[in-house]
Formats: C-alpha cells, structure tokens, sequence
C-alpha cells in the first residue's frame, strides 16, 4: 500500500531528513504516532487540525482508520518516504511533494486578548481546565465532575500570590506541578503547561523572569508525563505549536476562536487556551512592591 503525505512541519521536516528506523508508538483512529531517535512525528488523515508532530495525509478519515498499523511495527525513514512493516506487507507514506507548514511561535497579540479568550472559554461546551475561568458556573455542563480542578484550583491561586510577590521563580515552580496532572494522550496540566508558554510568546514576553523559569523546569521534568504529551510539551519548549495557536489574532469572533480550538482533541484545544487566558491574565498583575 503506498500513500502520500501532503503537509509535515518546521517541526517534523528534520526528523524526517536522514534514514532511521523506529517504530509505531501508538495508534489511534485519527493518529499514528511514530517514534525515532530523533523525535516524535503523527501520521493523520486530511481533515487534522495541524499539530507541530503533524503529517498530514491525503487520506479521509475512514480511510485512514481502517489501515493496518499497530503499535510496535517497525517504521523506516528512507529517502523521501516512511515504510511501515506489517503483518499484510508494507504500508508506504511518500513526503516527497508535501508541504510544510511553519509551526514556530511569533509575538502577535497583546494582554487585551485576555478578554477575547475568556469570552471564547465561555462559549465552549468543553470541559477541562476551561473550568477554572467560567464565573457564570451554568455555562459548566450539567454532568460537570473533574477530579484534577481542584488540584489545579490550589496551584494557580498559589501561584497569582507568588506573582504579586514578585517570587517569579517560585510561581513558576508551583506551575511546574501541572506536569501529568489529568489523564488521556496529553493529560490537561500539559496542555494547559504548553497554552501558558505560547501566552508568553504570543505577547512578546520570552524574556520574562517567569517564562524563563518556567521553561527551565518543564524542561527538567519531562519524565513525570507520558511521551507523547512529553513530545508536545518539548515542541512548546522550542516554541512550536499547532497552527490553531500560530493563527489565533486570525479569529475575529469569541465563536470563531472557540471552534477552531474545540476541534483540538477531546479537550486539549480548550486547555491550551485556557493557558493563554491564564498567561494573559497573570500578565496584567501588577506585582506588590516590596
């Protein structure tokens, strides 16, 4: 079976660059992830929304799910094409004609957006950490129940007092322990880890005190997550993000941003927005003087 991929990534474009052999790490009926020495990379059907791991094929999304891989078969990167070993022969992808998409993170809007965002989380029917940032709790679904809120509840106040003290480093540190907070393929403390980073680079505020350390500590614990969780939070260390991120100042209503990140995953699109928020929003605090 021989197929194409259309689009891969600034992201994936190096790891596909020289010849390896990997595995396919996990398979799911809209990704197949695939794991090499030099990183993670997604296969999916045409209708994905694209992630920094993307490669996007010119396969439907029924078509794509009926195909015959598995976790644990054998993947090669040859020259201009993925080949895949399974049990009915080989399953071949050609990137040889694909184009890339540039995923890496640029300052394009400003704390203001705070406003749009949170009006955004409002029309959502989603749930996760988009909870924490509702007032108006009868917007929440009825059945609303999530065990990880208040865990998160307690981190974020702790951090804002961090914050307003000024203690950077220290509210940076209580974020740190969203890492794998949550269950699923990337647990909602992640998402939400990676929606905070991408808030700092949409503003502009890379050079943060708080950003910096941040940075640093993800990076020191990526072993707490699973790997591919751990694989995007690395993407978002680098400043790579899905191109919904990326063009996030292109939604002109509060509906259109809540649709394009609801198509994320079950819940991950609203995590990481729900991080944006929440970088915005620490933000426009004023930090106590000393």
């Amino acid at each position: 079976m021989y197929f194409s991929i259309r689009t891969l990534t600034t992201w994936t474009a190096p790891i596909l660059k020289c010849p390896a052999v990997g595995t396919v790490h996990s398979s799911y009926g809209k990704a197949v992830n695939l794991i090499f020495d030099s990183g993670m990379a997604s296969l999916q059907p045409s209708c994905s929304p694209v992630s920094p791991l993307s490669l996007i094929t010119g396969l439907n999304a029924p078509a794509f799910a009926s195909l015959p891989l598995k976790k644990g078969q054998t993947a090669e990167i040859l020259q201009k094409e993925i080949r895949i070993r399974t049990d009915v022969g080989n399953v071949s992808f050609s990137f040889s004609d694909a184009e890339t998409a540039d995923t890496l993170l640029i300052p394009s809007v400003s704390e203001d957006w705070k406003q749009h965002i949170g009006s955004a989380l409002a029309e959502s029917s989603a749930g996760g950490f988009r909870r924490l940032f509702i007032s108006d709790k009868s917007m929440l679904p009825r059945d609303d129940h999530f065990l990880v809120t208040d865990t998160a509840r307690k981190i974020l106040s702790r951090c804002d007092k961090y914050w307003l003290n000024g203690r950077f480093v220290d509210a940076a540190s209580e974020l740190n322990r969203m890492i794998g907070l949550g269950i699923g393929l990337t647990p909602s403390g992640d998402d939400f880890l990676c929606g905070i980073l991408a808030g700092f680079i949409l503003s502009g505020h890379q050079d943060h005190l708080f950003f910096r350390s941040l940075r640093k500590q993800i990076a020191e614990n990526l072993d707490r997550t699973n790997e591919l969780s751990g694989a995007f939070l690395q993407c978002a260390l680098s400043s790579h993000f899905s191109l919904t991120v990326k063009h996030l100042c292109s939604c002109h209503t509060a509906g259109e941003t809540a649709s394009a990140f609801s198509q994320i995953g079950h819940s991950s699109g609203m995590d990481t927005l729900s991080g944006i928020y929440y970088a915005l929003s620490l933000l426009q605090k004023e930090p106590e003087q000393q």
